[in-house]
C-alpha cells in the first residue's frame, strides 16, 4: 500500500540515461504483491508542474509503468499535471502523460487527474 499525499513536483528534470525504463515523475513502476499481486496505490493532492521527463521507453507523469500481471488500485483526488513534456526515446514503446503500461487495455485511468498542456513525445517505428 502506498499513499503520496500533498506531493508537487516543480520545475524538474527527470531524465533517465540511455535504455533507462519506468520513468515516472512520482513512480517508476506499480506491481503487484508477491502474494496476492495486488497493487495499491491512493494519491491526493498532487502536482506535476512545468516538468521536463525522460527515458527511453514506459515513461509517464506520474507513473512510468503499471504491469499486467498484477492487479491494480489506484485512485487520485485532486492531481494535476500541467505545463511538462514526456518523451520516450524507443520507437514504439509507451510514453502516457498519466502512466505508461505494458498492456494499457487493462487499466482505466483514475478519475482526479486533471492534466493542462502537456506533451508526449515518442518516435515513429
Amino acid at each position: 500500500y502506498v499513499t503520496l499525499k500533498n506531493v508537487d513536483v516543480n520545475n524538474a528534470k527527470i531524465i533517465g540515461e540511455g535504455t533507462t525504463i519506468r520513468v515516472g515523475t512520482m513512480i517508476g513502476q506499480v506491481i503487484g504483491d508477491v502474494l496476492d499481486g495486488v497493487a495499491y496505490l491512493s494519491m491526493t493532492d498532487c502536482d506535476i508542474t512545468n516538468c521536463n521527463i525522460k527515458g527511453y521507453h514506459n515513461v509517464g507523469g506520474f507513473i512510468g509503468t503499471l504491469h499486467p500481471n498484477s492487479e491494480s488500485h489506484i485512485t487520485a483526488t485532486n492531481c494535476t499535471i500541467s505545463d511538462t513534456t514526456i518523451t520516450g526515446t524507443a520507437a514504439n514503446e509507451k510514453a502516457a502523460g498519466i502512466y505508461a503500461c505494458t498492456d494499457c487495455d487493462v487499466y482505466d485511468v483514475p478519475n482526479g487527474i486533471t492534466t493542462t498542456n502537456v506533451t508526449v513525445n515518442t518516435p515513429n517505428a
